[in-house]
């Protein structure tokens, strides 16, 4: 069974999201984590899709079409995300059908059909550790899933890559971090 796994990063270059906003009018696609396995028990093939210009959405549609490309060389039987009906499916949707209705693309089915067998990791991490919940927290964050499924999570470093110095310049430590795309990288 092909299994894709499957995250997108986003900045905010126009205007910062208000706390809590899961608005797209808010993020622009940035790129795109992927591994993939034909089988679990093999290592995942993984490949990471940086925007590769500006904010105009020729470059959002070149992404895209990046993606789609990729996964279809792939047998994909099953999607996998963290906090994807949140997040991923709900943004990746929303930006193909703005894109089809002001080109002749085909995005939104093309990315839809992507996500026919979803499955959102999240959702299961929170019914498995529905004690761990605070209050108001609908899903666990990612480490936190990891720490209690002790499943070995190792950090991704910036030292690991060849990033220009005055791009890591306003980063708070040396962890690449999800929130450091939406605030420092990817407006630069």
């Amino acid at each position: 069974m092909g299994t894709l796994v499957l995250d997108i990063e986003t900045a905010s270059p126009f205007e910062e999201p208000p706390e809590g906003s899961n608005d797209t009018e808010y993020f622009e696609l940035f790129a795109f984590g992927l591994a993939y396995v034909d089988n679990l028990d093999n290592h995942p093939e993984t490949e990471v899709l940086f925007r590769q210009g500006g904010w105009d959405d020729g470059f959002t549609t070149q992404l895209f079409e990046r993606l789609l490309d990729w996964c279809n060389q792939r047998d994909i039987d099953r999607l996998l995300t963290y906090n994807g009906a949140w997040f991923d499916a709900k943004h990746l949707l929303n930006w193909a059908d703005e894109l089809d209705a002001t080109t002749d693309t085909e995005l939104y089915e093309r990315t839809a059909a992507l996500f026919e067998n979803h499955i959102d990791v999240a959702l299961a991490a929170a019914d498995e550790y529905a004690d761990e919940l605070w209050d108001d927290q609908p899903i666990l964050p990612d480490w936190k899933a990891y720490d209690l499924a002790e499943i070995d999570n190792n950090g991704v470093w910036y030292d690991d890559y060849q990033f220009p110095d005055s791009y890591l310049d306003d980063v708070d430590g040396k962890a690449m971090q999800g929130k450091h795309i939406g605030q420092v990288i990817g407006e630069r």
